[in-house]
């Protein structure tokens, strides 16, 4: 009797109570269709909002079709389908009419046949491959396009060892669009195009007061002109007045991607609000906010964090106790995502916005 009791208590120590481990099921909404044919315009945030109450455990409910082309991208035209397998609910894609061929015509050569100097084409050569460009976007492009015009985040040492503007070419203290600047330390064979960028705010960590790094404001965009040193620049396009140090680096292609799951991260992540993009206050829906976690704590771009306001001590007037305080958890704000993870700083937009965003308030993983 006393060996069955022992074994009892072993037992009760060692297995993990009921539901211990285990995650729970996406959260459907309760309009959500049972079909829906996907149409130019839609994003996969919004989609997946149609059926799940959190749009982030998209993955959770995505069900790959391995014998259709590219079934990682949804194409307009495409059929979703929502049923149910072994008792959980799932995602499968149709894929609807592939889109008319793009024809692409083949380089000219030079025909033994034909006359001297004479180029013969050959006949076009149609693809039927489907282009990631004709893939819905994760967010609408006009809001990742921000993106693109948005600060990076440097260190001074790393700004300090661009290339830069020497002088407006005219000998004016500021330049705009459609002038030229004289350059320092593009080198010997430059890239065509660059990016003009100037040293911002320094993003400052509020718990530790580390420096994480500083903003690099994007300014404009420049083409060489002519190479030397220094080499003269035309400003192709600038949001900003090109002074004199403004620094340069050779413009990268979109660095923003347009396909991606929205996730939640696999460990404990928890940050804080350091700054809102464009000098304001608060932020809401589909605005930037820069937060004080990034690459070296694990996050990448699709990465779902949710936003609480701090929590605070406040005093219990209502017992015997008169020193007596408690901690009052944040009220829930909303979530971000991550859109362009730094090393220590990550640039998030805001998804859902209960209340409006500010500087300090929380962030952690769902």
């Amino acid at each position: 009797m006393r060996t069955t009791l022992l074994c009892g208590l072993l037992a009760l120590l060692i297995l993990p109570p009921p539901g211990y481990g285990a995650i729970d099921p996406p959260a459907l909404r309760a309009d959500h269709p049972e079909q829906y044919t996907v149409k130019r315009g839609d994003t996969l945030w919004g989609i997946s909002s149609m059926f799940l109450q959190d749009p982030w455990r998209w993955p959770d409910i995505w069900q790959v079709n391995p014998e259709i082309p590219n079934p990682h991208l949804i194409l307009p035209g495409d059929s979703i389908r929502f049923h149910y397998v072994d008792g959980q609910p799932r995602i499968a894609i149709t894929r609807g009419p592939e889109p008319a061929p793009q024809p692409q015509a083949a380089p000219p050569h030079q025909d033994d046949a034909a006359p001297q100097g004479v180029l013969r084409l050959e006949p076009r050569v149609y693809s039927t491959a489907l282009p990631e460009t004709a893939a819905i976007p994760t967010v609408a492009d006009d809001i990742l396009d921000k993106f693109l015009q948005f600060p990076r985040v440097v260190d001074k040492s790393e700004l300090g060892k661009t290339a830069y503007v020497l002088s407006a070419a005219d000998n004016k203290l500021i330049s705009a669009s459609k002038e030229q600047v004289h350059a320092r330390g593009l080198g010997k064979n430059p890239a065509a195009n660059w990016s003009i960028l100037r040293q911002g705010k320094a993003y400052v960590d509020p718990d530790n007061k580390r420096l994480l790094g500083y903003e690099a404001l994007h300014i404009g965009e420049a083409s060489v002109a002519r190479s030397g040193d220094p080499a003269v620049l035309d400003i192709v396009d600038a949001t900003h007045e090109v002074r004199s140090g403004d620094r340069l680096v050779p413009t990268q292609q979109d660095t923003v991607p347009r396909h991606f799951l929205p996730h939640v991260p696999d460990q404990a992540v928890r940050g804080k609000i350091i700054s809102i993009l464009d000098g304001n206050n608060m932020a809401g829906q589909y605005q930037i906010v820069v937060l004080n976690v990034g690459l070296n704590h694990g996050l990448e771009v699709g990465h779902v964090l949710m936003a609480h306001q701090q929590d605070s001590r406040m005093k219990d007037h209502y017992t015997s106790n008169l020193r007596s305080s408690v901690t009052v958890p944040g009220q829930r704000l909303g979530s971000v995502m991550i859109i362009r993870p730094f090393a220590k700083v990550s640039y998030a937009l805001v998804m859902e916005s209960l209340k409006e965003l500010r500087v300090k308030d929380s962030v952690s993983a769902p």
